[in-house]
């Protein structure tokens, strides 16, 4: 994927959990991987929830839009806000390593949802993270990642 959004997690508390994983076990792949699935399932049901990390809603389309939208569909109901066609969500995924995970969607446009427009036309519908500027994950997403971490942890003594 040549376009993408990046966004690196600053969570002090995550990074030292994870620090402290990688030097005791070396190959986190097995943690990284369950990391990588529960922060899929959050971000599948923010979709189904149009919420943001935090737990906002997002913001409806413009009525220029959804008049866009009716022309377009013909009197078909098609879709509805960040899911209207199914490829951004179809092409949710993450990829785990030995000491990281990468979470994001194939569709470059995903990333415009995640920061909104620099004009404001289009507002922020988060699904990735709290804050992109960052890197903060939303406190659902955190404690999820922290929990998973300790459990993996205390399972090795």
């Amino acid at each position: 994927m040549a376009d993408k959004l990046v966004i690196d997690l600053v969570d002090a508390g995550i990074q030292q959990a994870l620090t402290r994983a990688a030097d005791r076990l070396g190959d986190l792949t097995p943690l990284m991987e369950s990391i990588g699935m529960a922060l899929q399932q959050n971000i599948q049901l923010r979709l189904d929830l149009k919420v943001d990390p935090t737990g906002q809603p997002w913001a409806p389309l413009a009525q220029s839009t959804r008049d866009r939208y009716a022309a377009a569909d013909k009197g078909r109901k098609q879709g509805s806000l960040l899911v209207r066609t199914g490829m951004m969500r179809a092409s949710l995924g993450h990829n785990a390593g030995r000491a990281d995970v990468e979470i994001g969607f194939g569709e470059a446009y995903a990333g415009y949802h995640e920061t909104g427009s620099r004009d404001g036309t289009l507002p922020r519908r988060a699904l990735l993270t709290a804050n992109w500027q960052t890197g903060q994950l939303g406190q659902q997403d955190q404690a999820d990642v922290l929990g998973m971490v300790a459990r993996y942890l205390d399972a090795l003594m």
